[in-house]
């Protein structure tokens, strides 16, 4: 998992792309930027339907091969001389990308506890900030490669596609789909990983797209208050991503949302949705971002800078208000559970057998009562 992160970011998040244009891609000007927006417009264009389609497909051999289509359209680049070759092909990654991160979140859901899921994800942002030294470290390499067969760039996207198939080889041989088919795993050892999971409340897989938890996600203000701080966040991504680097590390604010979704949501199709909705918004709200420093701004870039001061101070007030709702959501279902002893003449011991039989029911938070959110 952590090497599909680690592979995948470098040319499709803007490292590469943007080192490779001082060596010889052949995209300049308005051209550049809008080559670099197709990335994010194959994003919003194929995240639901990709998310919706490996629920239906064994996830670990859907994201390998992804990830290998991904290498061969990245190796595509070295043959792209044209402004349509390259847009087509960096719509196209974007497309293939659009499934790593919430397939990555599901997979860690099924494997790990809650108070361990955020470390997890937060080793991917690890493997993204070790390519900006990986790919630089190549890119300053290949830089002086003396011949004319091949441009510098060119070398570059061979070189990391080739990498990227490797991966996605490898996560079709060893990477398995859940604790069930964990061949790695003795069966006694199968059942461990699934029980030591079961008081997480978070379901299991399921192959069926269940429409009540599609309209549950749509219906939830913890969907949407989770859409407004993606794009709070990715807006100011967006913009300052692509200056200085130490301003990259703003963007691993998204690895806590990712771990907020990964612990607070439950049901296989509404952590779909929502994850899908999360890497949408992403995209967009990057695209916002590209815009947010426009040259007439230049040199200082008030504007700009007010408007990511502002966005920041709304989502810190968001992030206390998101607190409070999960709370306050915690607390009702207290209460529920109270209600249910008293209804049924349940003991605390029909309590534990209760939550243990919803535990793989593949309900969603707000179906089971025994779901309690992180705060």
């Amino acid at each position: 998992m952590q090497g599909t992160s680690y592979l995948c970011y470098p040319a499709s998040l803007g490292l590469n792309f943007t080192y490779n244009s001082i060596m010889g891609l052949p995209i300049t000007g308005q051209n550049y930027n809008l080559v670099s927006m197709a990335f994010y417009l194959g994003f919003l264009v194929w995240e639901f339907p990709t998310v919706y389609i490996a629920q239906k497909m064994r996830i670990a051999k859907y994201l390998g091969v992804n990830t290998v289509a991904w290498g061969v359209v990245l190796m595509l680049h070295s043959v792209g001389t044209s402004f349509g070759a390259f847009f087509a092909l960096r719509f196209i990654l974007g497309m293939l990308e659009s499934c790593v991160a919430p397939l990555l979140i599901l997979l860690i859901c099924m494997f790990y506890k809650k108070n361990e899921q955020a470390t997890r994800i937060s080793w991917f942002y690890v493997m993204n900030g070790l390519t900006q030294i990986f790919g630089g470290f190549i890119s300053y390499g290949i830089s002086f490669y003396p011949g004319s067969i091949l441009a510098p760039y060119q070398i570059i996207y061979i070189v990391l596609g080739g990498l990227a198939i490797m991966v996605g080889i490898s996560i079709l041989i060893w990477l398995p789909d859940s604790p069930v088919h964990a061949r790695m795993l003795t069966a006694k050892e199968r059942i461990a990983a699934l029980e030591r999971v079961r008081d997480d409340q978070g379901g299991t897989e399921n192959k069926k797209i269940k429409r009540d938890q599609v309209v549950e996600t749509l219906l939830d203000i913890r969907t949407w208050l989770i859409v407004l701080t993606v794009m709070l966040t990715s807006i100011p991504n967006g913009g300052i991503s692509n200056w200085i680097y130490i301003a990259t590390c703003f963007g691993s604010a998204l690895s806590t949302i990712y771990a907020y979704n990964a612990s607070n949501t439950s049901g296989h199709t509404k952590k779909s949705t929502i994850n899908a909705l999360t890497m949408v918004t992403f995209a967009l709200g990057n695209i916002i971002g590209t815009e947010i420093f426009p040259p007439k701004d230049a040199p200082d870039y008030i504007p700009g800078k007010i408007a990511i001061m502002t966005l920041i101070v709304i989502q810190l007030g968001l992030s206390f208000l998101i607190r409070w709702i999960n709370l306050q959501l915690n607390k009702n279902k207290r209460a529920r559970i109270a209600e249910l002893k008293e209804r049924y003449g349940w003991t605390d011991a029909d309590v534990e057998k209760e939550r243990e039989r919803h535990a793989f029911l593949d309900l969603t938070d707000k179906q089971n009562p025994f779901f309690v959110y992180t705060a």
